[in-house]
């Protein structure tokens, strides 16, 4: 990993290894000798293989089962330090903050299906998680547009976008890292020769589209392309409700269709102009008739995208986690599952 960013930075080989204290938290950090304003700095947590089942070596612990709350903590592979989530996403945060980041280039943090390189639509359990753990930490920086996330696995199915110029330095890097690949206690079956699906990486480079909202939508910043590639998902009133008469609002991918188009009106209603009805917190999230003196009926939001009822704030989980849901939840400014675009 050192010598391919040595690579990229057109400087030899070589850098200082350092232990930075961080949050209760020593954490290994490298600076390019011939260029010492670049780190690489790791917090070396283990594998979690592409579907996140992790390896008996380190518990089969992975970033994906801490993601959904299937472990409290994970070990790194060598100090034996741990780390809850939110210790994880804080001392991302201080580091970031300590360096003065202004801008956050991370992993897809959309993408929701995990697999191997040769699982059509799917990224490794690892980008996709360390991605969104990114997102949070960048979330709590105020640097919302100046996260960027670039497509995993998926991109080797979409065309080239590449020139030859930048295909061919991007080769070079990649095989600069592949110089230096170990599995060790892993038994994988390293190899220093481009091969298979990594040769359709080289020629392509895919950052995904910043959301927005069409007049009238109401768009969670959490997204999933798990099964169309569309990221977005709207505020979607059903026109055609559940049985039960209580699965009456939902998110869909966003389509431009009457149950996705809303209108705020005075006292903080929001009306859906799909069947004259307002969205209604209680006792669970539905539509219906608006009355202008029904507390559930009052909607406050904000500039960093918070819908809000009763203290409550419109949350829509993470497509990873493990039964999302869209529901109202505790207002928290660094989770992208409160912040809506409209």
């Amino acid at each position: 990993m050192v010598a391919s960013y040595a690579r990229m930075a057109n400087v030899g080989e070589g850098a200082w290894k350092t232990a930075i204290e961080a949050n209760g938290h020593a954490v290994t950090s490298y600076t390019l000798r011939g260029r010492p304003n670049i780190r690489l700095t790791f917090f070396r947590l283990p594998d979690g293989f592409p579907t996140g089942v992790g390896s008996a070596t380190y518990l089969h612990e992975s970033l994906l089962k801490l993601f959904r709350g299937e472990i409290s903590s994970i070990a790194t592979v060598d100090s034996g330090q741990r780390y809850t989530e939110a210790s994880l996403i804080e001392t991302i945060s201080i580091l970031a903050q300590r360096w003065k980041v202004q801008r956050i280039r991370t992993l897809d943090f959309d993408n929701s299906r995990f697999g191997h390189a040769y699982t059509s639509g799917a990224d490794h359990s690892d980008h996709g998680i360390t991605g969104r753990y990114f997102q949070q930490a960048g979330f709590s920086l105020n640097l919302r547009g100046n996260i960027i996330a670039y497509r995993g696995y998926p991109i080797a199915a979409l065309p080239r976008n590449l020139t030859p110029e930048q295909s061919a330095s991007k080769k070079k890097t990649f095989e600069a890292y592949l110089e230096d690949v170990h599995c060790i206690p892993l038994d994988c079956r390293a190899t220093h020769a481009m091969n298979g699906k990594y040769l359709n990486y080289i020629d392509r480079q895919y950052p995904r589209t910043q959301k927005s909202a069409r007049p009238g939508e109401i768009v969670s910043l959490i997204g999933d392309a798990a099964k169309t590639g569309s990221t977005e998902l709207c505020l979607n009133a059903d026109t055609h409700p559940a049985k039960n008469g209580t699965d009456l609002v939902r998110t869909a991918h966003c389509a431009g269709t009457p149950g996705q188009s809303w209108k705020w009106q005075a006292a903080g209603a929001l009306y859906s102009q799909a069947d004259n009805q307002c969205l209604t917190a209680a006792p669970s999230l539905h539509v219906e008739p608006c009355h202008v003196k029904n507390p559930a009926q009052k909607w406050r939001r904000d500039r960093d995208g918070h819908l809000a009822s009763n203290g409550l704030c419109l949350t829509q989980d993470d497509d990873a986690r493990r039964k999302p849901r869209l529901h109202l939840g505790v207002c928290t400014p660094t989770k992208p599952e409160n912040t809506w675009l409209w």
